[in-house]
């Protein structure tokens, strides 16, 4: 009889017969859907988690798997965009792995690790200048970033990009450098999708 009166859901629950079974009825119900939700829950960090364990240990395929499982059930997910971006990028699809970080950026724009990636990814495009936008994006997020902060000085120095630094040192002042460095590199990218 107690397994009859006790379904899994609070609204299926007959507490007329047994009026003393109504608390814990309710009570053993209400666990039961909780332990359910924190399942489904739990499932989608399984995923995850399980996604970056096969990135990992270089298992690409199945992890690409994963992802899009995942995508289809969470497309506002911004994370798993970031490690389907990770794995195109280490594949050599570089076009591919920026439309997943244009995606991931899209639903979480302060992220710093995503302008990273991108960044990464317009380096193997050759899309220097574009590359170096996202790693001022980065490095701005996130000045601790090291890795931004280098790959952006390195492409800074390759485009021939002036610093606030090397301004100073021929007597210019501070004040407004950073103006000029951002106007420089806005130029650079104009004429770059300008002519191409």
């Amino acid at each position: 009889m107690l397994k009859e009166d006790c379904h899994w859901s609070p609204a299926n629950l007959n507490y007329s017969q047994i009026p003393a079974l109504k608390v814990s009825c309710f009570l053993l119900s209400l666990a039961r859907f909780v332990l359910l939700n924190a399942l489904c829950t739990m499932s989608e960090d399984t995923l995850f988690n399980k996604a970056i364990e096969y990135i990992g240990s270089k298992e690409y395929a199945k992890a690409l798997s994963l992802l899009n499982k995942g995508i289809e059930k969470m497309p506002e997910d911004y994370r798993l965009y970031d490690l389907r971006g990770t794995i195109y990028h280490r594949s050599g699809k570089p076009t591919e792995a920026v439309a997943d970080y244009d995606m991931a950026i899209s639903l979480q724009q302060n992220d710093f690790s995503l302008y990273y990636g991108r960044g990464m990814s317009l380096l193997k495009l050759k899309d220097y200048e574009l590359a170096l936008l996202d790693f001022e994006i980065a490095a701005e997020l996130n000045p601790q970033y090291v890795e931004a902060v280098q790959r952006r000085n390195q492409l800074r120095k390759k485009l021939g990009i002036v610093v606030e630094e090397e301004l100073q040192s021929v007597g210019m002042e501070k004040k407004g450098c950073m103006g000029v460095v951002l106007m420089v590199i806005c130029i650079k990218i104009g004429l770059v999708l300008w002519m191409g």
